[in-house]
């Protein structure tokens, strides 16, 4: 169950032209069994029935986004900085 503030602070992320809280938004809550799980992580249900999670940004994305979740597919930078300034090959590690 989805208290009202955690409803709120949904809500504020969502795009407010688009949604009335009230209805169309409890509508998507309770389809896609949207619920808080800890105080930064969110679970849901996407739309072929897999449930997920993630933060409030993943969960405002795939609302906003008709209740699809997008898959990124772009070209990735082979290169990423280590938390000690080094680079390091994402491709031999999986990402």
């Amino acid at each position: 169950m989805i208290t009202k503030r955690q409803l709120e602070n949904l809500a504020e992320r969502v795009d407010g032209d688009t949604f009335d809280i009230t209805g169309e938004l409890m509508a998507i809550v309770e389809k896609h069994n949207i619920q808080q799980a800890t105080e930064v992580c969110w679970e849901w249900t996407t739309e072929n029935g897999t449930a997920t999670c993630g933060g409030i940004g993943a969960l405002a994305e795939f609302i906003n986004n008709g209740c699809k979740t997008v898959r990124w597919v772009g070209q990735r930078n082979h290169v990423r900085l280590a938390i000690n300034g080094n680079p390091v090959w994402t491709t031999s590690n999986g990402g």
